[in-house]
């Protein structure tokens, strides 16, 4: 498994993670789903958490475009 797969699919654990939860998925739930290392799964979690912080940074900065019009 490649690096952007194991990515992709810490994305998809996290994603259900939250929807069953309404929290983000730790790094050791993750660590067990994926059967992978405590350090590989912290390092998948702070790379999950920044892209989501940048997509909600992103959409605010829309949303604070859309008003001044």
């Amino acid at each position: 498994m490649t690096e952007s797969d194991l990515i992709e699919h810490a994305q998809r654990e996290d994603t259900r993670h939250w929807a069953a939860h309404q929290r983000p998925i730790s790094a050791e739930t993750l660590r067990k789903t994926l059967r992978i290392g405590t350090a590989r799964s912290r390092m998948l979690v702070s790379i999950i958490r920044g892209e989501r912080s940048a997509r909600q940074d992103r959409s605010l900065a829309m949303v604070g475009q859309s008003e001044r019009r």
